[in-house]
């Protein structure tokens, strides 16, 4: 069916919808897989148009049942021939990097800079849940984060608006597929709309305080590139934004959502979060006072807390809420599910995958995932000849790094650390002072529990003993090199000198042993490149690439400092490992950067783009994968612009000796910016574009745009 024909044969299922079926529609219920007569009975009696297969609010972080295809379908029957309106039910699950075959957490992936591996990833996600039944995922989360501290700030593409543009496409797309339709497509849901990253002091759940133009900039563009990219439904954020929860915010939902980005598809509140309004967040007085006004805001189904059902009759017979803003939500939740087919196809069926293709496909994500941030005297990558010593609190995990929100992964697929590298080498000892290797492998980690949802530490250092066991190392004459296991940016400290080398892993899926081995001794490249600035201290939290500049010389990140002026006393100004960092076993040289001088805006307003070239030479020992990045200044606007934008990158696989000239688009949209009513504009003036390697790149050109 066309659009039109969707919406005309929703308006024809809404005219013989009774109200109790409506409200059915705009809530979604759990259910109890250990009694399914109980939850058809849940069914006859609210017609839900959702079932959540989680059991918890915490799904990240608890066990869940598991999930059968054969009960789906006893749910779907009941649903499609025993309640009056027939309307199929959507089974919606938490899959966030991963199904049977985990990959790695969205902020570990995200650093493969490799958004077209992302996308085939995805697609193989998908193919994993709706073999059992899954339709709906409430991913991808783009909510971007300039806090470390925060647990979720793993489940998101990390501190930069255009890296979470790409990760919003590649996520979008390996979900739906082309073809919304199809019984092979799934339903996505870009989290959390908006600004939950912004959690003051990295507490869950907590206050966010966002300027429009903040906003407009920063928190938007994923989430409009998720929009653009045709995503079926929204979830609303648990927070408040400037002191509206975004639950009951209708500037957010409606005005912002639906009026200037164009949503077309339906949002859901999260866990619980339209009986928060009165619980917790003192916005309304009782529950169907918080239902009236989420449902006005533009929340069109209500997560769990049965906030829409027990009271909308209600409040349309008080009317406090009109029978076209019931009958708006459900509009728009029946069009999302003819759009994706479900009426003609609602029961799922047992599929088969190729899960060999799949655990390769991750194996090779966590490889590209993997930064090299450290390589003194080109220790890395090791001789699988000589014998290594190993210790550390993550030598023996496996299972840990599959990463938070794994709900279904296959545990027989998982290795420890120790039991990859074995496999290279089979000369590996525990580490002891009185052995006489060479080489010690420091493997550290945080465990899984204390990333994700309601997850959020105060310190995100390396702790005490940690560190006492890097120092032990290095007192016994050995190299010491860093396998860093961690999903979230941490604050190294003194490890940063105390290591020989260092690699950060992050937590990788399944294959994270396997890729750690694989890269450490050679087989692959470490191609991962930061999505996150590693600060050097807590106390310059927040820190982030593309800040703005102060008055006077003080942001630090690109030593702009004034001796005098100074932003710490106590501290140095820049980052420990800058945004878009990593090495590589070889060594590249970017030369020939060349752009014209100016450009004609009216020329970038018709389409045309403005070109930069450049060439890379490979001038190292050995094979390696190169990723230069393309960032911009505007120097002079009516509104301070960061001192730094990614707008490009790419990556490019080079031999011994070979150089490569390479070319980047850049239009209109790359130097301009949002006001703060969302308007797009593009000034003239001049702008410096910078070319390297990272964030810090110092070849530049000045350009102007007239």
């Amino acid at each position: 069916m066309n659009e039109c024909e969707i919406k005309k044969r929703a308006l024809e299922l809404l005219s013989k919808m009774s109200i109790e079926d409506k409200i059915g529609q705009v809530t979604q219920i759990t259910f109890n897989a250990d009694n399914i007569e109980e939850s058809c009975e849940k069914i006859r009696k609210i017609k839900p148009g959702s079932i959540i297969l989680c059991w918890s609010s915490l799904g990240g972080a608890e066990k869940q049942q598991s999930v059968c295809v054969e009960a789906l379908n006893i749910l779907q029957k009941t649903a499609v021939t025993e309640t009056p309106s027939k309307i199929p039910i959507l089974f919606a699950r938490d899959v966030i990097h991963g199904h049977h075959v985990a990959f790695p957490v969205p902020l570990t992936m995200t650093q493969s800079f490799d958004f077209d591996l992302i996308e085939r990833s995805y697609d193989a996600i998908r193919e994993e849940a709706l073999s059992d039944g899954i339709k709906w995922t409430f991913a991808p989360m783009l909510d971007m984060s300039h806090e470390p501290r925060w647990g979720r700030i793993v489940e998101g593409p990390g501190e930069d608006p255009y890296i979470g543009k790409m990760f919003a496409r590649s996520c979008v797309k390996g979900f739906q597929t082309k073809d919304y339709s199809s019984e092979n497509s799934m339903l996505a849901c870009a989290k959390h709309f908006v600004g939950y990253g912004a959690s003051e002091g990295g507490r869950d759940y907590n206050h966010t305080e966002i300027s429009d133009y903040n906003l407009q900039n920063n928190y938007l563009p994923a989430f409009k590139e998720a929009i653009d990219c045709g995503v079926a439904t929204v979830m609303s954020g648990f927070n408040d934004v400037n002191g509206i929860p975004v639950t009951g915010n209708r500037k957010i939902l409606t005005e912002i959502l639906r009026n200037q980005l164009g949503f077309t598809g339906f949002v859901v509140s999260d866990w619980n979060a339209i009986a928060q309004l009165h619980e917790f967040s003192g916005f309304s007085e009782n529950p169907k006072h918080s239902a009236g006004l989420a449902l006005k805001a533009g929340v069109d189904m209500d997560m769990v807390c049965n906030c829409y059902f027990d009271n909308i009759k209600s409040l349309l017979k008080e009317e406090k809420i009109t029978m076209r803003e019931l009958d708006s939500a459900v509009l728009r939740v029946i069009e999302t599910k003819l759009r994706f087919g479900l009426f003609e196809k609602p029961y799922a069926k047992n599929r088969t995958y190729n899960k060999e293709q799949h655990i390769l496909l991750s194996k090779k994500l966590a490889e590209e995932s993997i930064v090299l941030i450290k390589n003194n005297d080109n220790i890395l990558p090791l001789n699988k000849n000589k014998p290594v010593s190993i210790c550390g609190n993550f030598a023996d995990e496996g299972e840990e790094l599959v990463g938070t929100w794994s709900l279904d992964y296959d545990k027989s697929l998982n290795k420890t650390v120790r039991e990859a590298i074995g496999e290279f080498n089979q000369n590996i000892h525990n580490f002891d002072e009185s052995n006489r290797d060479e080489i010690c492998l420091v493997v550290l980690g945080e465990k899984r529990e204390v990333t994700g949802e309601a997850a959020c530490l105060a310190d995100i250092s390396l702790s005490n003993d940690k560190i006492s066991l890097i120092k032990k190392v290095k007192q016994s004459g050995r190299k010491a090199i860093g396998v860093l296991c961690f999903a979230r940016p941490i604050v190294l400290g003194e490890a940063k000198e105390l290591f020989d080398a260092i690699i950060w892993c992050g937590h990788g899926g399944s294959m994270a042993s396997k890729a750690i081995a694989s890269v450490l001794f050679g087989e692959s490249e470490p191609s991962g490149r930061l999505t996150f600035t590693l600060p050097f201290s807590i106390g310059q939290l927040p820190i982030y690439y593309n800040s703005l500049p102060g008055s006077r010389k003080i942001n630090g990140y690109y030593s702009d400092i004034n001796p005098r002026h100074g932003n710490y006393k106590d501290c140095q100004g820049e980052p420990a490992y800058p945004f878009g960092y990593g090495l590589s076993y070889t060594t590249f040289k970017i030369s020939d950067f060349a752009c014209d001088s100016t450009a004609l805006i009216n020329e970038l307003k018709n389409g045309k783009s403005f070109g930069v070239d450049f060439s890379v030479k490979n001038i190292g020992n050995c094979v390696g994968v190169c990723v230069p990045q393309l960032y911009i200044r505007d120097l002079v606007a009516t509104t301070v612009r960061p001192l730094r934008s990614l707008v490009r990158f790419c990556k490019v696989t080079l031999p011994v000796g070979e150089t490569k000239s390479l070319h980047f688009d850049i239009y209109l949209s790359d130097f301009g910016f949002y006001t703060e009513t969302g308007e797009f504009i593009v000034e003239g003036g001049k702008f410096e574009l910078y070319l390297g390697e990272n964030c810090l790149a110092d070849n530049k050109k000045t350009v102007e745009l007239i």
